[in-house]
């Protein structure tokens, strides 16, 4: 029997042993020779196959075969094939006629459910059948190779299904949406979810409440609309444990389930908790389970990314719809605000009617005119009045627009003249401000349709604010024609503002901290009001600005009315005020910023001082400095004054300090807040530095009210601070008070120096001699009288000792602070009450202190009577006499208990945010895992078929040119017009899969790329290279499809050429990408050019950097196109797609390629003008001569750079892929290697402790054993026995992450080549291993 069947692995041996007689083959003997061959095949292969033969399909399979049949191995070997697989009978058997008929056939991805483990199993098959015949030719059988697909075809379900999950989400902007959204996405691949249904947990009332379901009706016993935590129909607290991935639940006792796609019900279903928001669990996702598949690692895979994907989806429309409420609530505060400035101002109008109105009449009165002092107080009223409605008709405009009841009648004017008329009303201001004013007026031939009132805001509001920040240079305004606009430009060399105040400059009430105009008032509301009145007039306003330097507002009005609605136009004009009647308002207000203060009121205190009382004749010794930029409040403040000191006037801060250098500091100063150039509350502190001025009282003027202003106020030093509005006497009598005080401390000064010279010149008179020891002990009671005194006072407790450490004194404030009375403290004395976990360590201090006659400091409790604990700072200092000797220590006790509390609670937010940002952490973390775990397993499966694909078409061309010269030599027969179209052909079709092939790999090697990207795991590589070479490398690679494109390559290069050292092989990735696009929409223009471009920006110290650039005449791109082109999944539009695919993720990987190598990307674009990608690296410049590490052509090392022999060598290939074991194998024996054949680990390992090879190369993922424990398995051995030398082992896997590349390394394996693989990778590595046997 062996002579029959030699070998064929474990199902050599059952066959050989298998009793045949009681089956429809019969004795082994009697087995034709026609089915021995085929069997014989089959079992030495390790590519799975399966026999059928005879008219009744019996089964014979081999080895690899055994795995698909599960449980029903060995079981079904010899039984007819409805026995062996009655489950797909009806599918396979007419296929099997088909192949009797003598008709090969075959199957891909065929839905195959059978029962080999069990259960119904959900399996996918791809078949090959092919007759095996008789040998008179008749079919007796059927050979069928089988490739079980099930990995790749669910691998392909669920990824769609988890895209299409991620697309739809984005759109989700409710809880109730993203929940929906998530159900549909579902239905859509019942086959993975059966059914499915979400919970939120209410927390407030400790349920879960319904949110959406798919497969199940909402209600009913599987989907309640509220679920207990406890007790309810689904195990919801055990599902919510910590630490939970999911759980697993028998729902078989539920009627009338789901079963997806398939007749049967789910019988499990599993429960994974919700983190939303990174919360708690605040919710389960419930999903049924395919009744046709286990819960394996990649179905657990699946269900973590679907459960994470949908969290994500929930809290983003959570934040969305919080985002709303919050956007929701501003706007209605919004309205209210904007309403109350409406009430507001109409409420102010009426009294302000009422104060205006008899205030004009009085001064306008000739039969009873008012006296000299009373018009000028009526003056102060009626222009502040003015003042007062001008603000409150700026706020009811401005709430009138906000609220769209704005009233606006455009009519036709001559924007040139109206403009003029309204700027020649600032001019005296200007010329009193010492500014060059500039007016430049064009007309403007077309109709400008404008509201009167509405342009003359916009005028007075620009030059006002001009003038208020422009204190020397020029002003100008100019009003010109554009091509369909009015253009006015109001400009100055002022202060400017800074660029990044620049975006708020038009918000309401925003206003610059610290700018320095002329004056400091004003409401932040002027350039929202210019703002919201050009936009009524259809119009634009932009500002250019730079600090110090000047500002430049612009203006743009449309020419014509076609902008304006019909109802508001109107021929009529409707103002009835002159024109400017609001300048006057706004002029007046700008000249009281320019009035000269000290010139006018030193005019009118010189009239004064002869007209003053008597009884005020002393106080004419007192100047009271007055500092006030508003001109209307130092009239008032002034006149108030006047009759009783002498007044001084300045308008900021820096004048006052200028103004006390000149003349001598005063007697006391009056100054407002809020003031340009230097305020309040930074004089204050200037005056306190200097030693004649720090003891000048100051009075603070200012109308922010409070109790916090006042603190505010007196802790920046001022010595009283007075709220607006105030009266007269109480001004007065404030003064008069702080006056007082001075001279009593003045007075009192001077009483102790006569006093003190009348004591001496009585002790000279009595010769009373007063020993040193009279006059320390005088000056030591005077000394104990104001020590005690002043801790009587003090906020703080204080203890005094004797130089031993014992304490004699103990203030009120610190018995406050440890509720001790006197009693209790005689032993201990300040240390009374401290904490017995503290007292030790204090008194350990404390001592040392006292001993080394060094100050004490330390933290501790003292632990009330009450058990109440105070956490204190404790303080001491060595109290030391004119001799140098100590005499006791000085100590103060502090109250931190709040500080403590405070600290404790900081602790406590920090570990909890730690804690939080760690949960965050692990869960991307783990996230993450699962989705490169994803990722791997598609591109792992992906790149292998791609390997097959990519090295079959190079057979095939390779087998085609061969054709080719054969069918050359038939040129003059009749046969060489047909066989050369047919090779024309054949060659087309196989290029088409070439190109496919390739598009396919770019899509999985994005994917990748993109992986690595979000996980920061690329590392560039250094190496010695050209980039001009990389930029040739690069065009040689699509030299063919340029041809064939007719596409014309240009090149711009420097003269000289520039070596670098980086990453060749990343720069190569983004100048193909860039390269690979401008082909792809370069193809179907008219002009079809290319230019590559390089040129050096710049060198410092050892590095250059580069700027490359790839222009094309392509259909080029719309600015909208190209707004989000470097982003993931971006294209320029859907057209884009449809007509000319892609990913969406090149560019977007090329970007993040370029910020690896130091640098950045952009492109200019136009439509259909083409497209310029420019992108810049920085690497280290080296040498020209230093050796070159990586330059165009390295790599061809194969038989077509130089005939190398390769017969001498000895390969084992080690796949289990039929497709890959073959290719490599055709291409080995191609150039003369011997090779051997095992398709796993064991059988690897088995072969070579028989046979000595040259180089193994080795799958990694493979069944029985993989490549890396195979490869360590042949360390082992080689280390055992050292004669068997070193082999180089090289690593083929799909995965090219670089941690599947170090693992590969660190196992053993010598190198590792990522497919798909060229033939010149292989000829490559022969090369590089087998040097001493080439």
């Amino acid at each position: 029997m062996e002579t029959l069947l030699p070998d064929g692995g474990f199902m050599g041996e059952l066959i050989r042993n298998h009793r045949w007689e009681d089956t429809v083959f019969g004795p082994l003997a009697s087995w034709p020779q026609s089915l021995l061959t085929p069997l014989s095949v089959a079992l030495s292969s390790k590519f799975p196959i399966i026999i059928f033969w005879g008219p009744q399909f019996g089964v014979l399979y081999n080895d690899a075969y055994a795995p698909t049949l599960g449980g029903r191995h060995p079981w079904a070997l010899g039984k007819t094939g409805i026995e062996a697989w009655g489950e797909i009978w009806e599918i396979i058997h007419p296929l099997f006629e088909k192949v009797f008929r003598g008709q090969a056939t075959w199957s891909d991805d065929q839905l195959s459910s059978v029962t080999r483990n069990g259960f119904l199993e959900e399996s996918y098959m791809t078949w090959s059948f092919s007759p095996i015949r008789y040998e008179d030719g008749t079919v007796g059988g059927v050979f069928a190779p089988v490739t079980e697909t099930t990995a790749r075809v669910l691998g392909e379900r669920r990824l769609k299904t988890l895209r299409e999950l991620g697309s739809k989400s984005i759109t989700a902007h409710t809880i109730e949406a993203a929940c929906d959204t998530a159900m549909e996405t579902f239905a859509q691949n019942c086959a993975d979810v059966t059914f499915a249904i979400i919970y939120l947990l209410d927390k407030n009332r400790s349920v879960y409440v319904f949110q959406s379901c798919f497969g199940v009706k909402k209600g009913d016993a599987i989907a309640p609309l509220e679920a207990e935590i406890v007790n309810g129909i689904w195990p919801f607290e055990d599902a919510s444990q910590p630490g939970q991935r999911c759980l697993e639940v028998d729902v078989s006792h539920f009627r009338n389930l789901p079963g997806g796609i398939w007749p049967e019900p789910s019988t499990k279903a599993v429960m994974v908790p919700l983190s939303i928001d990174h919360d708690s669990i605040g919710g389960i996702f419930i999903m049924g389970i395919n009744p046709r598949r286990r819960i394996d690692e990649d179905y657990l895979t699946f269900i973590d990314l679907i459960s994470s994907q949908t969290v994500n989806s929930i809290s983003t429309a959570k934040s969305y719809q919080e985002e709303k409420k919050r956007a929701e609530a501003l706007a209605e505060i919004d309205r209210a605000k904007t309403a109350f400035f409406s009430n507001v101002s109409h409420e102010f109008r009426t009294p302000l009617t009422l104060i205006l109105g008899p205030l004009e009449d009085s001064l306008s009165d000739q039969v009873h005119p008012l006296s000299k002092a009373q018009r000028e107080r009526q003056i102060i009223i009626h222009r502040n009045s003015l003042r007062l409605l001008k603000l409150v008709n700026t706020l009811l405009d401005f709430s009138r627009i906000e609220a769209g009841r704005a009233r606006a009648y455009f009519e036709p004017v001559n924007l040139a003249p109206l403009t003029l008329e309204l700027a020649e009303i600032f001019r005296p201001a200007m010329e009193k401000g010492n500014l060059k004013y500039t007016v430049e007026m064009e007309d403007v031939k077309q109709e400008v349709y404008v509201d009167r009132d509405m342009w003359e805001k916009i005028v007075f509001n620009l030059l006002s604010n001009a003038l208020k920040y422009t204190t020397e240079g020029e002003v100008k305004i100019s009003v010109k024609p554009q091509e369909k606009f009015a253009e006015l430009i109001v400009q100055d060399t002022g202060i400017g503002i800074e660029e990044e105040e620049l975006p708020k400059i038009f918000e309401r009430f925003h206003r610059i901290d610290g700018a320095n105009g002329r004056s400091h008032e004003g409401t932040g509301i002027g350039l929202a009001l210019i703002n919201e009145l050009v936009k009524l007039h259809g119009g634009s306003i932009q500002v250019e600005s730079e600090y110090s330097k000047g500002s430049r507002f612009r203006i743009l009005i449309p020419l014509g009315s076609k902008h304006i609605p019909e109802h508001l136009l109107t021929n009529i004009i409707q103002s009835t005020k002159p024109v400017g009647a609001l300048g006057t308002g706004y002029v007046e207000e700008a000249l009281r910023w320019l009035g000269s203060p000290q010139e006018e009121y030193i005019n009118r205190q010189q009239t004064m001082d002869d007209q003053k009382h008597d009884v005020f004749i002393d106080r004419l010794k007192d100047t009271i400095l007055l500092v006030d930029d508003n001109a209307d409040m130092r009239d008032y403040v002034f006149s108030i004054l006047k009759n009783l000191w002498h007044v001084e006037v300045a308008t900021n801060g820096i004048e006052a300090l200028e103004l006390i250098k000149s003349k001598g500091p005063p007697a006391l100063i009056l100054s407002d807040v809020m003031m340009p150039k230097m305020d309040g509350f930074q004089l204050i502190a200037a005056l306190r530095q200097e030693k004649a001025t720090k003891l000048i009282p100051v009075i603070l003027l200012s109308a922010r009210a409070g109790e916090e202003a006042r603190i505010e106020g007196l802790s920046a030093g001022a010595d009283d601070y007075l709220v607006k509005p105030f009266s007269a006497k109480e001004l007065v009598a404030r003064v008069n008070t702080h006056l007082e005080l001075s001279r009593l401390r003045v007075e009192l000064e001077h009483q102790v120096e006569e006093r003190t010279k009348e004591l001496i010149q009585v002790n000279k008179d009595l010769e009373v001699q007063i020993t040193e020891r009279n006059v320390a002990e005088i000056a030591l009671r005077q000394s104990e009288q104001r020590y005690m005194t002043l801790a009587r006072v003090s906020p703080v407790g204080i203890f005094y000792t004797d130089p031993q450490g014992k304490t004699s004194y103990l203030n009120e404030r610190w018995h406050e602070i440890t509720r001790y009375p006197v009693s209790d403290t005689k032993e201990q004395g300040w240390m009374t009450g401290i904490h017995v976990k503290d007292i030790k360590r204090i008194q350990q201090s404390w001592q040392k202190a006292v001993v080394d006659r060094q100050a004490f400091v330390g933290e501790y409790r003292y632990k009330r009577p009450d058990g109440m604990t105070v956490w204190t700072l404790g303080q001491a200092l060595p109290d030391v006499d004119s001799q140098g000797k100590v005499r006791g220590f000085v100590g103060s006790v502090t109250d931190i208990s709040e500080r403590k509390r405070l600290e404790k609670e900081k602790v406590i937010a920090l570990k909890s945010a730690e804690m939080e940002q760690r949960h965050r952490a692990q869960e991307a973390n783990e996230h993450q895992r699962h989705l490169e775990h994803f990722i791997d397993m598609i591109c792992h499966e992906t790149r292998n078929p791609l390997n097959g694909i990519f090295n079959n078409v190079d057979l095939l061309k390779n087998g085609i040119a061969k054709r080719r010269i054969l069918v050359e030599s038939l040129r003059r027969t009749r046969w060489y017009d047909s066989l050369s179209h047919q090779i024309a052909l054949d060659d087309e079709a196989i290029e088409a899969i070439d190109i496919c092939a390739r598009q396919q790999k770019i899509i999985s090697d994005d994917v990748l790329n993109l992986s690595r990207l979000e996980a920061h795991q690329i590392i560039l590589k250094k190496n010695v290279f050209s980039p001009k070479e990389v930029m040739m490398e690069a065009v040689k690679m699509f030299s063919a499809e340029l041809k064939a494109k007719s596409i014309e390559i240009y090149t711009k290069f420097p003269s000289e050429d520039v070596f670098v050292m980086g990453d060749h092989p990343r720069l190569l990735q983004v100048v193909t990408n860039l390269l690979s696009n401008s082909i792809k929409f370069t193809s179907r223009s008219q002009t079809k050019k290319i230019t590559l471009s390089m040129k050096v920006l710049s060198r410092e110290d050892k590095f250059v950097t580069l700027e490359m650039s790839i222009k094309d005449s392509g259909v080029g791109m719309t600015p909208d196109e190209q707004k989000a082109l470097f982003e993931r999944f971006a294209q320029g539009s859907n057209k884009t797609y449809q007509e000319y695919g892609g990913s969406g993720l090149g560019l977007f990987i090329c970007k993040g390629l370029v910020r690896l190598m130091d640098g950045q990307i952009s492109l200019s674009s136009e439509k259909w003008q083409g497209t310029t990608f420019i992108f810049t690296i920085r690497c280290e410049a080296v040498d020209s001569n230093q050796k070159i590490d990586a330059k165009v052509g390295s790599g061809e090392t194969g038989p077509s750079a130089k005939p190398i022999d390769f017969s001498k060598l000895k390969v084992l290939i080690v796949e289990d892929n039929l497709v890959n074991q073959k290719v490599l194998k055709r291409q080995l024996d191609s150039i003369g290697v011997e090779s051997h054949i095992a398709s796993n680990g064991l059988e690897a390992v088995q072969q070579f402790s028989k046979n000595k090879y040259d180089l193994v190369f080795m799958d990694v993922e493979m069944p029985v054993m993989d490549g890396l424990e195979a490869t360590q398995t042949i360390r082992a051995q080689e280390l055992a026995n050292t004669s068997l030398g070193h082999t180089p082992i090289v690593g083929l896997s799909g995965n090219a992450r670089q941690e599947h590349i170090d693992v590969a390394r660190s196992v053993g394996m010598d190198d590792y080549v990522v497919k798909p693989y060229s033939k010149e990778a292989i000829y490559t590595t022969l090369s590089n291993y087998c040097k001493e046997k080439l």
